[in-house]
């Protein structure tokens, strides 16, 4: 395969996947040199831009919402698509959801911010460790017990 055709390709999947991003995201999730995330992004037609974010056409058509009350995954593609985890991760508790060593734990986010980490504790019950403690929607144990019922838990 031609290699910018190969860029290219790997530019519009990334931004399938993860867009709207920036070209260190890009560099950062693939582990390319940031030129070449650059010049893979810049081959692309049909894109849109906001600022230093590029994205397929009608990503930026309607801002969405954020679900009131979210657990995700470790290693979540959520939390793996960009260079920083902002504005999903405050920096100053990035530490919490990133420990080091290429862990990466599952969060809790309330409106779209984590506000801590989570893990099964026992066989039915959904322990979280809150770092950022905020007011605790009724949505959150509905999405506890989606997840034991998911594992087969509950």
């Amino acid at each position: 395969m031609d290699p910018d055709l190969a860029l290219a390709t790997l530019a519009r999947r990334y931004l399938a996947g993860y867009g709207p991003a920036a070209a260190a995201d890009l560099a950062s999730w693939s582990g390319l040199p940031l030129s070449t995330a650059r010049r893979a992004l810049a081959a692309l037609e049909h894109v849109e831009t906001v600022g230093e974010l590029l994205a397929l056409p009608g990503a930026f058509d309607a801002e969405p919402q954020a679900p009131p009350a979210l657990l995700l995954a470790a290693f979540d593609p959520v939390m793996l698509g960009y260079r920083t985890r902002e504005p999903l991760v405050a920096a100053g508790d990035d530490r919490f959801v990133r420990p080091g060593g290429g862990m990466l734990r599952p969060a809790v986010l309330i409106d779209g911010v984590a506000a801590g980490t989570w893990r099964l504790a026992g066989r039915r019950t959904v322990a979280i460790r809150w770092f950022r403690r905020p007011a605790e929607p009724a949505e959150l144990r509905a999405e506890q017990l989606s997840v034991v019922r998911f594992l087969g838990c509950g």
